[in-house]
């Protein structure tokens, strides 16, 4: 890598192509008497603390966020709409109306997060969630469900498909997974850290924390990650950005292209079979897409690359929306609903990475832009999504076939759009470095200019 430094007002900051040597920034002073293999095992237990007690949390919440989320298209196979005595236009109004409530707390959390305890905050919103996710089971009509969606996505918001348990507990679907959801937030507040500097956690003593803290400022250009504005100036900041834009496009496309997933159970049901059957059925689909998933994050790790491994997986879940409406065999419709979960899930994670790594610091700005991208992909595309597979076009639903289908190719070349802006972004660094001596400059962050050091960065594409 470039050597470090003076910054250079008007460069932005950017992301590494490749992960450079470790050592960039002389280690804090309580770490400095460690020699380097002493270094590289501290490091080691650093890893391994976070991937055995961080990553299993969130993990594990982001799995009651989907179940308690998606549990409503289980309850529909299982008679919902007859129980309540509500129409299908109301149903999908229930669905939309989770979204709305989504969208109303997901910048105003995402900002107030940067303030707070991480820990504490997500472990309550968790907790709340799961209190009206369990609210759901008493529900009687229509205004019931409507309310509690809403109140639903609310408690969501500031948190960013059911498997087989609704098969053997559908009665007691919004019950139990609620409860659990409950249980399980208070379980991992003792497991999710607040940010390095503050985090006290039996698990991470003081040297881990400040080889942690080392590590996000080697990340961060050298800089600490402080907010040098207000709450508002991050927003602003997010908004001036083109980059912005081009990300929302490309995370409204990609949930558009998963919109099924509320209706997924329905769109099984198709091939026939009976309730037990259908249920059972859409398991091995996402089974599958997790595979894929974790299968292309790693290799897309492993080459620095972003751009075509997103567009791929699209066009496979473009060809599976393609069979879905018109294969007439069970065994080819069944294929295609592997093609279309596997294909426009798998891009999912790399385009958060993404958009996190491309859009420079600091947190206010970060969690702005992360925030509205959200809003726009997760929140507003649902508006319309929720009502594009109505029953009376089973079993091919055209409709919502062909909307995910031109959402494929539209996510697909906006990857690639956005690869290649971010390589031309590249190049002109490159040109201001060898002409002018100067490196990626930390001034597009902080607004002003900076004496201390800063790593040359480039983005990831």
């Amino acid at each position: 890598m470039d050597d470090i430094a003076q910054s250079k007002p008007g460069t932005e900051a950017v992301e590494y192509v490749k992960p450079g040597l470790l050592q960039q920034l002389p280690l804090p002073a309580e770490l400095g008497s460690l020699g380097s293999d002493e270094i590289e095992q501290l490091e080691k237990g650093l890893v391994r603390r976070l991937d055995t007690c961080l990553l299993p949390s969130v993990v594990i919440l982001f799995l009651m966020n989907i179940l308690d989320r998606n549990n409503i298209a289980n309850a529909k196979i299982a008679g919902l709409p007859d129980t309540l005595g509500i129409t299908n236009t109301q149903y999908n109004t229930c669905l939309m109306i989770f979204y709305v409530g989504y969208i109303l707390t997901q910048l105003p959390s995402n900002l107030i997060i940067t303030k707070v305890r991480p820990s504490i905050y997500i472990g309550t919103v968790t907790a709340a969630w799961g209190v009206v996710s369990m609210c759901q089971a008493f529900t009687r009509n229509f205004a019931g469900l409507f309310l509690s969606r809403f109140v639903l996505g609310m408690v969501e918001g500031p948190f960013l498909p059911g498997g087989i348990l609704p098969h053997v507990l559908l009665e007691w679907l919004f019950i139990i997974e609620g409860s659990m959801t409950i249980a399980i937030a208070f379980l991992v507040i003792v497991f999710i850290p607040d940010y390095p500097g503050t985090t006290k956690r039996w698990w991470m003593d003081r040297e881990y924390q400040l080889l942690a803290d080392w590590r996000l400022r080697n990340e961060n250009a050298g800089l600490v990650d402080d907010d040098p504005g207000s709450l508002l100036w991050g927003v602003k900041q997010a908004l001036l950005d083109p980059k912005l834009y081009m990300f929302i496009v490309l995370q409204m496309a990609l949930l558009t292209a998963q919109s099924f997933n509320n209706f997924f159970p329905s769109i099984v049901g198709t091939l026939g079979y009976n309730e037990t059957i259908t249920l059972l059925l859409t398991a091995p689909p996402y089974a599958f897409a997790f595979v894929c998933s974790l299968t292309i994050s790693f290799h897309a790790a492993h080459k620095q690359e972003r751009g075509f491994h997103i567009a791929i997986p699209l066009l496979f879940a473009f060809l599976g929306n393609l069979l879905a409406m018109f294969v007439p065999s069970t065994g080819g419709r069944y294929f295609s609903m592997f093609l279309m979960t596997a294909g426009s899930y798998s891009p999912y994670n790399l385009c958060v990475s993404w958009l996190s790594s491309t859009l420079p610091r600091p947190k206010a700005k970060r969690a702005s832009a992360l925030a509205i991208v959200n809003l726009m992909g997760a929140g507003v595309a649902h508006f319309y999504t929720s009502y594009i597979f109505p029953d009376s076009q089973k079993p091919r639903y055209y409709a919502g076939g062909g909307v995910m289908s031109g959402a494929c190719l539209v996510c697909a070349l906006m990857a690639l759009g956005i690869k290649w802006h971010l390589k031309k972004q590249n190049v002109e660094i490159e040109r201001a470095e060898m002409e002018e001596g100067a490196v990626a400059s930390s001034s597009a962050i902080t607004g002003t200019a900076r004496a201390d050091g800063v790593v040359s960065f480039r983005y990831v594409h």
